[in-house]
């Protein structure tokens, strides 16, 4: 089995959104493999600990307890690294023990903060010198103390299904089915309005070029005599399939991330909320563009359905509304 190595700076980004919570969390199954093939055949050395209450450890308000023994490889690995095997992973795995939080602070309901949930191992034991307050261990921590004049070299990794947190918790105020809790990790089907209204936001212009693109490329002459006009014709809708699979494609992003991160219910109630909310705008919006486009602000009523020379000729034509609009910006200018 082989590990691949990671970027311990995963561990300390700040970014919001599932997918950076994915990526700053992708070390915790990068050191339970490390673990694994460390000590294979005996991989069974890195099981979670079965007794949860066993060991906690309280840093930056966060209670870890869902963690795994990562004993260090033998000694003589650091003279000879590349024949032992995970060696290089377990050393990033142990620079994550002091690497300082940059993440984001999260309010409470209480008015305290806490970091986000980012660690990614400790120390197998308490340390005087450097678990101290002011690195953020305030609170429960049921670590042995070290030795005098020791620092084991052996670590307590978080566990890759500690869980996710909610990251709506960033973009203001959001609403959630089931949880409720200070800890977003247990909070289910969630989703937070102001994403929503983005969303529709980017569906509704991304909606609009397509649009437009279908119609620009429906429109182009197609005669295989001339070379340039078929070119073009091929081109459009070769463009247009790239961008349709492309999209289809994206389609399947949040999905996987929204199964990876236990989050696949905030995804599914995000986009049927979002469909029923665009669906409720469209009752108020489209009768508002057909009284404003259509009847121009209420100053025509419609005659018949389809257009009919003859029987427009009846009246006299009326302008558009660009029109008069344009006069009148033009006339403002010539008299300032």
């Amino acid at each position: 089995m082989r590990v691949s190595s990671f970027d311990h700076g995963f561990a300390t980004r700040p970014d919001e959104g599932l997918q950076a919570e994915s990526s700053a969390l992708e070390p915790r199954a990068a050191c339970r493999e490390a673990c694994e093939e460390a000590h294979y055949p005996f991989g069974s050395l890195c099981k979670d600990l079965e007794d949860l209450s066993a060991v906690t450890i309280t840093r930056h308000g966060n209670q870890y307890d869902r963690l795994f023994y990562f004993r260090a490889p033998p000694e003589d690995c650091a003279g000879d690294p590349e024949n032992c095997p995970a060696y290089a992973v377990y050393l990033q795995c142990r620079a994550f023990v002091d690497a300082p939080s940059s993440s984001k602070d999260i309010i409470l309901s209480d008015g305290s903060s806490r970091k986000q949930r980012h660690r990614i191992c400790f120390n197998a034991c308490r340390r005087p010198g450097n678990d101290t307050e002011e690195n953020g261990f305030v609170g429960l921590d049921t670590r042995p103390p070290c030795a005098a004049n020791s620092d084991t070299a052996d670590l307590l990794c978080v566990s890759s299904d500690d869980g996710y947190e909610s990251q709506l918790v960033f973009y203001g105020g959001y609403t959630c089915f089931s949880g409720g809790h200070e800890d977003s990790r247990f909070e289910r089907g969630c989703t937070s309005w102001s994403l929503l209204w983005l969303g529709i936001l980017i569906a509704n212009v991304m909606q609009a070029i397509t649009e437009m693109m279908i119609f620009y490329v429906t429109g182009l002459v197609e005669d295989v005599r001339v070379y340039s006009e078929a070119r073009n014709k091929c081109l459009g809708h070769s463009a247009l399939t790239v961008y349709f699979l492309a999209i289809i494609i994206l389609l399947f992003q949040p999905l996987q991330i929204g199964e990876t991160t236990g989050r696949g219910l905030d995804v599914l109630v995000t986009v049927v909320l979002s469909l029923l909310v665009d669906q409720a705008k469209n009752l108020v919006v489209q009768p508002v563009i057909w009284w404003v486009l259509i009847r121009r602000c209420g100053t025509i009523f419609p005659g018949i359905q389809e257009y009919n020379e003859e029987y427009h000729l009846q009246w006299d034509l009326q302008d558009s509304l660009v029109t008069p609009s344009f006069l009148a910006a033009h006339g403002a200018d010539h008299q300032t």
